[in-house]
């Protein structure tokens, strides 16, 4: 997970805290049946950064974003936003 994350960071030139939501995000759609809904604004984030197509592919459990989102704010006081995933 931490090479995807850094090569997000890297490559998009985004945060920790959003590259972490849009991996989230993405891990959180695969589980949706039928994909999900989200607001438009979401939607283009995940869509512009490539979260959907080029690092949703890699399955991460969301249990291991809960943890480490406790974690990060926690220690870092490190705000890490939740996409709200809608069934369709």
């Amino acid at each position: 997970m931490r090479r995807q994350v850094v090569n997000a960071m890297n490559e998009q030139n985004l945060d920790l805290p959003e590259v972490l939501t849009g991996l989230e995000a993405s891990a959180r759609l695969r589980l949706t049946p039928g994909g999900g809904s989200m607001s438009s604004e979401d939607s283009k984030f995940l869509t512009r950064y490539r979260f959907i197509g080029l690092y949703g592919g890699t399955p991460f459990p969301v249990s291991r974003f809960e943890a480490l989102r406790a974690c990060m704010e926690q220690r870092y006081g490190v705000k890490i936003r939740v996409i709200e995933i809608r069934p369709p």
